[in-house]
């Protein structure tokens, strides 16, 4: 049995991967180093944040006076010395889809219930991508194992909210998919790649998933 590394929330209750939250290196007592992860996944903190701005205005100019012409001088000197090294195009050309998941908000799809339980019998109540059964998708949380639905996935991340681009997916590859491209990800180089689970995919995405629309 598979498990992945899960940690809830404090504020919206969600059971998230540790990337989800922000984290810091910390010294203990023992003069060991762990890594710390805030209790508020980073999607609930930067709510939290911008609620307290809106609601504290004045001491947040109080708080940040100064701060932004100090940090635009600063970044203007790193950008300069990093673009002179070649550092910023270097990155950029590793991290594509980094760059498209900035500023990117969470999609939610606008299906029924009925339309929903239509596409997990579709797939056999299994991740469309790896095959993993839903009476199989054990998280432990807390040192104890839960069952969790499957997810409903964007196959097009940037595509419509509706059916035709929902499928089941399982919380791993859910989370490794993420902002990628479908054809780029979903390839023979992907050790979970089936062609039939791809073919089904398409045809359920291209005709089937219409019956129910």
């Amino acid at each position: 049995m598979e498990e992945d590394q899960i940690k809830e929330c404090n504020r919206c209750g969600e059971l998230k991967y540790l990337d989800d939250f922000y984290s810091y290196e910390k010294v203990n007592a023992k003069g060991q180093i762990y890594m710390y992860y805030y209790p508020y996944c980073i999607e609930c903190s930067k709510t939290k944040a911008t609620k307290w701005k809106k609601d504290n205005p004045e001491r947040f100019k109080e708080i940040h006076k100064g701060v932004k012409d100090r940090r635009r001088e600063y970044e203007s000197i790193h950008n300069q010395l990093r673009n002179e090294r070649g550092d910023i195009r270097k990155w950029r050309m590793k991290n594509p889809d980094k760059i498209r998941s900035y500023g990117k908000k969470k999609r939610i799809h606008d299906i029924t219930e009925f339309q929903w339980l239509k596409c997990k019998e579709y797939f056999g109540n299994c991740c469309a991508y790896c095959g993993k059964d839903a009476n199989e998708n054990w998280i432990r949380i807390l040192g104890a194992l839960k069952l969790f639905d499957l997810s409903k996935e964007h196959v097009d991340y940037n595509g419509l909210n509706d059916l035709s681009n929902c499928i089941p997916s399982c919380r791993r590859c859910n989370s490794r998919k993420n902002v990628k491209e479908f054809l780029d990800w979903y390839s023979h180089k992907n050790k979970i790649y089936s062609i039939d689970r791809y073919n089904k995919i398409l045809q359920w995405r291209n005709a089937d998933c219409k019956k129910f629309m």
